[in-house]
């Protein structure tokens, strides 16, 4: 689109008035519709099974600490299940690992999701003042996932 600027002035008798006004050419809306298309085309009716896993945040103090912590998940769409544990080897050093299976869908219909999740970290903590922890793991993971759908919506 492109605006252009003009400058007009109007006279009457000895006071003169400055205007300034947009002219614009005409629009294009080939851009416009094509973005509309395109996102329309773009979207569609799927199925959706997304369970997200939780934060494995140990906080430790000193060595010899362990946190060991469970979940059980269910919904509309979906049912899950994780494991979590970490464990301070040093005074600075920790590791952790976690696992998750997350389900979904109707099986007899073969119109499902389901999957696994398995990982593993290490990490240098250290305490802050009387009540603060400074952490930071890094680590790997792995997982496999499985979808059946019998038709298409």
């Amino acid at each position: 689109m492109k605006l252009y600027l003009t400058k007009s002035i109007t006279k009457i008798g000895s006071l003169r008035f400055y205007s300034l006004r947009f002219l614009h050419s005409k629009i294009s809306y080939i851009p416009v519709g094509l973005t509309v298309l395109l996102a329309f085309l773009l979207s569609s009716c799927t199925h959706y099974y997304y369970v997200a896993n939780i934060q494995n945040i140990p906080l430790f103090k000193e060595k010899n600490e362990y946190r060991i912590s469970g979940s059980v998940g269910s919904g509309d769409e979906s049912t899950s299940i994780e494991v979590q544990t970490a464990y301070s080897v040093t005074d600075k050093i920790g590791i952790m690992a976690d696992y998750m299976s997350a389900k979904g869908g109707d099986v007899a219909n073969h119109n499902y999701g389901s999957g696994n999740s398995y990982e593993g970290a290490v990490g240098y903590y250290r305490p802050v003042g009387r009540f603060g922890v400074f952490e930071t793991y890094g680590g790997l993971g792995f997982s496999n996932q499985h979808h059946e759908y019998s038709s298409f919506y």
